[in-house]
């Protein structure tokens, strides 16, 4: 991974571009669990009042993986928890298309399957196309987990793959991250939560082979 950082404050800019003048990245992709929704909920805040500024293309992606809706937030009020929530979906609602929340309900008895390399690369590809040279990477528009078909906007993912599906994906990775790497635009994926979680989540980036200096993780 290329950095590790403490719990953030957006204000210090320790999470934001260097290379823009408003700090932006111009595609934001979130992994987190539990608390770890806390600093990307600082991120998106940010980004949202900056393309209320100006006109930019900016897209955000949050992939978010818990076992009830009010699992998201690891609060010990009830309450606080749900006000989480509430802001979340309120935060994609005034987004204008520019926040897009995918959810997991995992399995108890499995925690970390649900974000397996199969599944995180799915929500990468289905929502982001890299550019390379003008060379465009041909994605499949739907990647379907077992009998659920996989949509980017507030969805639940199913982990288990058909066979002819787990076929399709060995392949796409490999070309997709080397497109990727050489992809002029400014791309980060944080990710945040428990450590197994990030454990995991590590795994399936060293698997996919994913360029490290574009992902950053939040300790």
């Amino acid at each position: 991974m290329s950095s590790i950082l403490s719990m953030p404050v957006i204000a210090d800019k320790a999470l934001l571009n260097p290379n823009s003048d408003d700090g932006c990245w111009d595609i934001l992709f979130m992994i987190c669990r539990g608390t770890g929704i806390t600093p990307m909920l600082q991120l998106i805040e940010y980004h949202l009042e900056k393309l209320n500024d100006k006109q930019n293309n900016t897209q955000l992606f949050l992939l978010f993986s818990n076992e009830t809706e009010l699992d998201i937030i690891l609060e010990p009020d009830e309450r606080l928890k749900q006000k989480k929530v509430e802001d979340l979906e309120e935060l994609e609602n005034r987004s204008n298309g520019k926040l897009k929340i995918t959810r997991i309900l995992s399995n108890k008895l499995d925690k970390l399957g649900d974000l397996s390399h199969d599944v995180i690369f799915s929500w990468l590809s289905k929502n982001y196309t890299p550019n390379n040279n003008g060379e465009i990477i041909s994605i499949p528009s739907s990647i379907t987990h077992g009998h659920t078909s996989y949509s980017s906007s507030s969805s639940i993912l199913k982990k288990e793959l058909p066979i002819q599906e787990q076929q399709q994906i060995i392949y796409e990775p490999t070309k997709y991250v080397e497109t990727l790497s050489c992809d002029p635009v400014a791309l980060r994926v944080f990710v945040c939560g428990p450590s197994l979680m990030m454990s995991a989540v590590n795994e399936a980036f060293s698997k996919m082979m994913f360029p490290e200096e574009k992902i950053i993780t939040i300790d």
